[in-house]
């Protein structure tokens, strides 16, 4: 019984290891709003970023919190960030950055 119980466990960690490791990537479109202070004009302006990202649910994720620490260090202000998936291959979702 404790054999059986056991083969379960482990067969129950390898699938999930191989699915983890095997997650699909999609292309998402990451939209960033933020308001930044103008010098020139001395008021905060409001100003959006398109950035497309090939890549697994998890790591968009990461990319959504690493463009937020980016933008505060930029001592931007009012960000949000939106996601959505949109249907593109791997090639044309990396050359289709906007700046």
């Amino acid at each position: 019984m404790k054999k059986v119980l056991l083969s379960l466990v482990v067969a129950a960690c390898i699938l999930a290891a191989i699915t983890s490791c095997t997650s699909k990537s999609y292309c998402y479109k990451l939209t960033v709003k933020y308001e930044y202070w103008s010098s020139s004009q001395e008021e905060w302006q409001s100003e959006s970023d398109t950035y497309y990202d090939y890549c697994t649910p998890r790591c968009i994720n990461v990319q959504i919190s690493e463009l937020k620490k980016e933008y505060k260090l930029e001592n931007c202000r009012k960000i949000q960030i939106t996601k959505k998936k949109v249907d593109k291959s791997e090639s044309e979702c990396v050359r289709d950055y906007e700046y």
